[in-house]
């Protein structure tokens, strides 16, 4: 079974596309609703709630721990993984690696949350293997309560995040990372503000082959029948709001379990 940790609803949009992929797929989502999403957090605190949410997916049969978190992954994924019996997979990496591969002149921009930049775990990642690539990073605050707001169609989140990236398009980035798990449902906005000749990294679409090309799932990890039958969803806290926004990124309804850690 694989076990994805969030600080939030975000991670949902890789909970989906490993459903779709991967219909028989087993796994278990915990998002930290109650006290995410962790934006504006230090890194100790990342680590303290991080570590319980995924020792929870650990203890509930979770196999592999599979960071969904921008955040979590770039604050806390090594500690996480220190302390953890299961492996854990953070999106970082593969965000950053896939950046570098499709970088012609080696010119990265990252838009995240502060927390994801503070660590300057992008910077560090893709350096490792383009010691020479130029890295810009931008803040973007507001774009993750915007959509989860559900205002992805406003006018006034297209001029946000024109606004955020403009700094960006003054350097001349070739590639942008799109450095939160929520970021992806505004992948058009993000484009045409970027211009059509950016390339856009996604770090679910870089995270997703890699797990099953890897041999994440083996077949444990897969059960015949309907994939709904096989998911478990958790949250540290559920309002009567959550249905409508988890649906931003899931695209169907499920049960949330609330539990706390």
């Amino acid at each position: 079974m694989i076990g994805i940790l969030d600080s939030g609803l975000g991670g949902l949009d890789l909970a989906r596309r490993l459903m779709d992929r991967l219909p028989a797929s087993r796994l278990i989502y915990f998002g930290d609703t109650a006290h995410g999403p962790y934006d504006e957090k230090g890194s100790e605190s990342i680590l303290r709630h991080a570590l319980r949410g995924a020792r929870f997916l650990q203890e509930k049969g979770a196999r592999r721990i599979v960071i969904a978190c921008h955040t979590i992954s770039s604050a806390a994924s090594e500690a996480l993984a220190a302390q953890l019996t299961a492996p854990v997979i953070d999106v970082v990496a593969p965000a950053a690696a896939g950046a570098v591969r499709g970088s012609s002149g080696r010119r990265i921009g990252v838009a995240a949350a502060r927390a994801t930049l503070w660590s300057d775990a992008y910077e560090k990642h893709i350096r490792m293997t383009a010691p020479d690539a130029a890295v810009y990073t931008v803040p973007c605050p507001l774009i993750g309560p915007l959509i989860e707001e559900g205002w992805l169609k406003k006018p006034e989140t297209t001029m946000i995040v024109k606004k955020y990236l403009s700094p960006l398009k003054v350097r001349k980035i070739d590639t942008l990372i799109l450095g939160d798990a929520r970021y992806p449902v505004l992948a058009t906005i993000f484009q045409r503000k970027i211009g059509r000749r950016v390339r856009l990294v996604d770090g679910a679409s870089e995270l997703l082959p890699r797990l099953v090309e890897d041999g994440a799932f083996s077949i444990s990890d897969t059960a015949p029948g309907p994939s709904e039958h096989h998911t478990a969803f958790y949250l540290s806290d559920v309002t009567p709001d959550t249905e409508r926004r988890a649906a931003i990124y899931l695209k169907r309804r499920v049960p949330f379990h609330r539990i706390t850690l």
